[in-house]
């Protein structure tokens, strides 16, 4: 009885979506893009991408996963999402510049975001 009950509350808990915590899939998610392993990293970021859709480091490896595959205009978009989510995030917005030269002459026609500093003083 006392074994049925556990496993009641566990399957609850689970239902309820008590789960692995975001952070220790970031975390998991970064070793194995570390180590090579795009092909791992790439679902558990977006899992991370489920729970916080404008979560700005997920965005940005997903944008760096995209890039090194050669598929230039899904890492501008990501990359875009992710200053989106945070203008502040520099190596993100190095990765876009980078990503919409190598883009060209397409590339630079995908921004959606504003270019940063303002220019032409808006």
């Amino acid at each position: 009885m006392m074994k049925t009950r556990i496993v009641g509350f566990v399957m609850l808990a689970a239902a309820a979506g008590c789960g692995q915590d975001i952070e220790d899939i970031r975390a998991k998610a970064v070793e194995d893009y570390q180590v090579g392993r795009a092909d791992k990293a790439k679902p558990l970021f977006q899992a991370i991408l489920d729970r916080q859709p404008s979560d700005a480091g997920a965005l940005y490896y997903l944008g760096r996963i995209a890039m090194e595959s050669g598929d230039l205009e899904m890492a501008i978009y990501y990359f875009q999402c992710c200053l989106d989510a945070d203008p502040s995030f520099a190596q993100a917005r190095g990765d876009l510049r980078q990503a919409e030269q190598l883009a060209r002459p397409v590339g630079p026609h995908l921004r959606f975001i504003p270019r940063w500093p303002p220019q032409g003083g808006q």
